[in-house]
């Protein structure tokens, strides 16, 4: 099994330790600071991605935009942070991507988190000749037992690099014909997952419901089977269909669907610390400040209910 690239010294001699429950938080909208600014009063906490501070330089290289971040943690003042990586792309077989490490580095030179996170999927692989190639599209993990040992130890290293909790979130995955070992499935692979490593889970509801609509699966059922005592963070979003197949846009409001499941899991996931309301900000106008404020409330009202 390939071992993960790059220099991951270990920082931690011990497992890091589960986060103490935070409530409600946002979305970071790093296009909408109005919004952010009308919007923080109902959140407690903000979820940030380090990797959207990244920009390419004129030799083709990747700086992190200090200025940038400090004057995102400015808006978000004294309110916790949660960051949530996009590009680790922590399945890539052959390593992962070390500038998403980089970002996260430099992000925590500025400011302390209360966790982090990373999608569970692999955005590259390479061609014959050794070079990388890059999909464009995050693509979903085989639900096999050596994916989920490469994906768990992978896990451990980053929590020894920085001393704190590290999740792992379930995808969206849009293949109906995800290669899988006999008799594996979403729920098995991710508990699989959470059976290797120390970390722990960030359950995306609308993704599990977009899996469920797209390949006519129960949730209720699903969520019966998933390791919820791994769960430490819950997403909450809403998406659209098209051309017949419902996407995780986080463009629309959360339906009716996904918060009923919301229910279901916060009084069973004891280690839960967050329900974060997520919105993509190019969308975030769209919907405008009242109606994501209603979704801050409801999840409020069903973090509150547990």
């Amino acid at each position: 099994m390939p071992a993960p690239t790059g220099s991951l010294s270990s920082t931690a001699t011990s497992g890091p330790s589960w986060p103490e429950p935070a409530g409600v938080g946002m979305s970071f909208l790093p296009s909408r600071p109005d919004l952010v600014t009308e919007l923080l009063p109902s959140a407690d906490y903000v979820e940030m991605g380090p990797e959207l501070f990244a920009r390419a330089t004129g030799d083709e290289r990747i700086a992190f935009d200090t200025e940038a971040a400090e004057a995102a943690l400015r808006l978000a003042g004294d309110l916790p942070v949660v960051l949530h990586g996009l590009e680790l792309s922590i399945g890539s077989a052959h390593g992962w991507n070390e500038v998403a490490l980089h970002c996260l580095d430099r992000f925590l030179e500025l400011r302390e988190v209360l966790w982090h996170s990373e999608h569970l999927n692999f955005l590259n692989t390479t061609a014959a000749d050794g070079s990388v190639i890059e999909l464009g599209l995050p693509m979903p993990l085989p639900f096999t037992a050596e994916c989920a040992e490469l994906v768990a130890t992978r896990a451990d290293l980053v929590m020894d690099r920085y001393g704190m909790m590290f999740l792992l979130e379930n995808p969206a995955n849009y293949l109906p014909d995800l290669p899988r070992d006999p008799g594996w499935d979403e729920p098995a692979f991710l508990t699989a997952i959470t059976e290797r490593s120390r970390g722990g889970l960030l359950l995306d509801l609308y993704n599990l419901w977009t899996n469920c609509v797209n390949h006519r699966l129960d949730p209720q059922e699903l969520l019966a089977r998933m390791p919820l005592d791994r769960v430490v963070e819950i997403h909450v979003a809403g998406g659209e269909e098209r051309d017949g197949l419902l996407l995780d846009s986080h463009s629309a409001a959360v339906p009716d669907p996904v918060w009923r499941m919301l229910e279901t899991v916060v009084p069973k996931a004891s280690r839960l610390a967050g329900v974060t309301v997520e919105v993509l900000d190019v969308y975030a106008g769209k919907l405008g400040a009242d109606a994501i404020g209603e979704q801050l409330a409801t999840a409020r009202s069903i973090w509150d209910a547990r």
